[in-house]
């Protein structure tokens, strides 16, 4: 097993603060080997910059791929293990901490399983855990004010830009491309905000008209001027996003087009194609190929106390 811990450092603990962060840590590295059982005593988020690895919460659930733009959250005692076992370097992050309850983050997670699924399509939190090792790597412990600003603004996203419960699943979440909900102008994000609402529904436009206190025809031409589609095309596309951590989770056609609004899975099947050019299976096949696991060891159970080397708490 080789590696490279370019990003490491631990963060002293903050008197009197309620949350605090442990160690955090950016890695480049290449391994293949079955992890021990982990556990922390803390929090955990865990982030793949790449297709790094798999895991399983638990000690006999399934594996779940861990590919590039998907987080992990595992409360405080969660068993867990990776399997990693993907050729070549690889790059993941993490950061450990304290108060994940006093700020709302542990309601992502299921108190059953211990722990959230979040996938990121735009890369914003791995951006915000990279900046928060990068302070570390360059200022160490000097650098606890900006690296809590930067926490901060990646909680304050995990909080309050999250799709929770994406087709029923309690642990999985979407993170939204955009941390505010306008996209050009306010009275768009509106649109789209109750689009992202109701996407799951038989959407009206009456009914959504009414609800912006305008025509249904001054909705659809307006819409269409100012964001460049109809309204009915961004409710397909929304709908599209949100199936694709069910997708990647193994979830059947016939239940991710159900849970996310679609009247049956060959709908479903040719409006996916459209938007991304490929059938949901086969794209779910490819990423699938891509993910043979693999990522970073951790604290085995039998030695919680020990943090792998990197510091800590």
């Amino acid at each position: 097993m080789h590696k490279h811990n370019f990003f490491d450092f631990g963060l002293e603990p903050q008197r009197d603060w309620t949350v605090r962060l442990h160690t955090v840590s950016h890695q480049r590295h290449s391994n293949s080997l079955l992890t021990g059982v982990l556990l922390q005593k803390c929090w955990v988020l865990d982030y793949s910059l790449d297709n790094c690895g798999g895991c399983r919460v638990g000690e006999t659930g399934d594996w779940l791929p861990r590919s590039a733009g998907w987080a992990h959250l595992y409360r405080p005692g969660t068993v867990y293990r990776e399997d990693t076992r993907v050729p070549g370097e690889h790059e993941s992050t993490f950061v450990t901490f304290d108060g994940a309850e006093e700020i709302g983050l542990d309601e992502l997670t299921d108190p059953a399983r211990g722990f959230a699924r979040i996938y990121d399509p735009a890369g914003r939190l791995g951006e915000k855990l990279t900046a928060l090792a990068a302070l570390g790597a360059a200022r160490g412990n000097q650098g606890l004010l900006g690296a809590m600003a930067i926490f901060w603004q990646l909680a304050d996203e995990l909080v309050h830009y999250t799709t929770p419960d994406l087709g029923g699943v309690r642990w999985l979440h979407r993170l939204a491309e955009q941390p505010q909900l306008p996209r050009g102008n306010a009275w768009t994000g509106a649109v789209r905000h109750y689009l992202e609402v109701h996407f799951r529904e038989q959407v009206s436009l009456a009914a959504m008209a009414k609800s912006l206190g305008m025509s249904v025809s001054s909705l659809s031409h307006r819409y269409r001027s100012e964001a460049g589609e109809s309204v009915f095309t961004t409710l397909l596309r929304i709908r599209v996003e949100q199936s694709l951590p069910l997708l990647h989770a193994g979830e059947r056609l016939k239940q991710i087009a159900a849970a996310v609004g679609f009247a049956d899975e060959f709908y479903y099947s040719r409006t996916f194609k459209r938007f991304f050019g490929t059938a949901p299976a086969y794209y779910r096949k490819n990423i699938d190929a891509a993910t043979n696991w693999a990522c970073h060891d951790r604290v085995s159970a039998k030695n919680p106390e020990r943090f792998s080397g990197r510091g800590g708490y």
